[in-house]
């Protein structure tokens, strides 16, 4: 649930024990941990960029939701096992 606090860490939390493999060594921990985080970090940019001067209210929406549409093609290139081009996502 998010209610504002260590909203990140929970999701972690929650991603880890759902998704990690429970034998992952610690290496393929820490690298999921940090691709996790700079998940994060993106929207965080992303939501922070919204909230400046000189975006109006119109490109703030126009960001969400491009975010929004994007995070959706991701979901459904990895849900159909789609590989990324070469050199890219890896």
């Amino acid at each position: 649930m998010i209610d504002g606090r260590r909203i990140v860490t929970t999701a972690w939390e929650g991603y880890r024990a759902s998704v990690v493999p429970k034998d992952a060594g610690p290496t393929q921990v820490t690298e999921c941990k940090r691709a996790f985080v700079a998940g994060a970090i993106v929207v965080l940019a992303a939501f922070k960029r919204v909230g400046e001067d000189d975006i109006s209210e119109d490109s703030g929406v126009e960001i969400i939701a491009e975010l929004d549409k994007d995070v959706a093609n991701l979901t459904a290139e990895m849900v159909a096992g789609a590989a990324p081009p070469a050199g890219k996502g890896n």
